[in-house]
């Protein structure tokens, strides 16, 4: 190999495009191979998988099983980030549904287990997954935390006095609609549109086949004028709704990490979450938490945002919650964590 030829990495994740915008969590460790010097090929599906890259990087231990048998052949190292349910033990907390790796056959489960024991690193995006990989693989593999990171150059706080929403981040396929309790949030902004009615709530995400369910409860609760749904908004616009935003909320039966939330708290909103999964660990003091099953306690809590004055003193407070997030979750700590496994492999 001539000296000067620059490494090649595979960065994998299923449904992803190398032409169009990209999830943030993706995007940030795609940003930290190329700083690494990689020359970084994105694919999505095994034909797409280029053979004998230096480095193999795949997200969702659940979708890991095929770079996992090019980076073997090709005698490179693999690094798989489990970052959601596909490597959680959990059940709705309400109907006992199971989520992820529960949902699983046995043969999807056992090529997450296989995916954690041969990879040559994975990486938990949050202290709270580190329980259940560890049972899933039978405690023979030890994930690295590394937390995802916050692009704190795009999302800071704004000086904007008219904020009109409260916002949520939720797209209605079902899976979303019942974990991030979209449904609670509709009928709990019925109780505050009763004192409120003015009030306008945001919906921002894809339209899936929940969409019909989500306009349905609209209309059974009247709330056609104060409710917006905004689809598929690019990352890079996220700012400017929260920056006319008074609340963020994030009310789900679990998170493994919960990157929008902390995006929220950097452009130095109050949040409003549930004390589930990684949540707690995340947001830490910086939220407001309320019992997501509950539909009076969400509308009392959002209620009690509205009403309370020093949330709306949103300068007074934002730095603080900025320089949170800038010290714990920014790119530069995720790239000097990222950067020694790869060179400690």
């Amino acid at each position: 190999m001539s000296k000067n030829k620059k490494k090649k990495a595979c960065f994998y994740a299923t449904g992803i495009s190398s032409n169009s915008s990209v999830e943030q969590y993706y995007q940030q460790d795609i940003d930290i191979l190329n700083e690494l010097g990689y020359e970084v090929v994105i694919a999505s599906k095994f034909s797409e998988i280029p053979f004998f890259c230096d480095l193999y990087f795949s997200w969702w231990a659940s979708g890991s099983f095929f770079p996992l048998l090019v980076s073997k052949f090709s005698r490179a190292k693999l690094v798989v980030v489990a970052g959601g349910n596909e490597c959680q033990l959990v059940s709705d907390s309400v109907t006992n549904e199971k989520y992820g790796y529960l949902s699983y056959g046995w043969l999807k489960r056992l090529l997450v287990r296989f995916v954690l024991l041969a990879s040559d690193r994975v990486i938990a995006v949050s202290n709270y997954m580190v329980r259940d990989i560890s049972i899933i693989s039978k405690y023979k593999c030890n994930p690295i935390v590394v937390y995802n990171s916050v692009n704190t150059h795009r999302f800071r706080p704004s000086e904007v006095s008219q904020r009109k929403y409260i916002t949520i981040i939720c797209s209605t396929n079902s899976s979303a609609y019942k974990l991030k309790r979209l449904g609670n949030f509709i009928k709990s902004a019925s109780l505050v549109v009763d004192k409120y009615p003015e009030q306008i709530f945001m919906v921002v995400g894809r339209k899936g086949d929940y969409h019909d369910v989500y306009m349905s409860e609209i209309h059974k609760y009247k709330l056609e004028k104060n409710f917006i749904f905004k689809s598929d908004v690019p990352n890079e616009q996220i700012p400017l709704i929260f920056s006319e935003t008074k609340l963020y909320c994030q009310i789900s039966d679990v998170e493994t990490f919960g990157v929008a939330v902390c995006e929220a708290i950097a452009c130095g909103l109050p949040v409003l979450v549930s004390a589930r999964g990684a949540l707690p660990e995340v947001v830490g003091d910086y939220g407001i938490y309320c019992d997501h099953n509950s539909c009076d306690d969400i509308a009392r809590k959002i209620l009690d945002t509205i009403e309370n004055v020093a949330t709306r003193e949103f300068i007074l407070y934002s730095n603080d919650r900025y320089h949170y997030i800038l010290n714990k979750f920014s790119y530069r700590n995720r790239f000097d964590s990222v950067k020694k496994i790869i060179y400690e492999m």
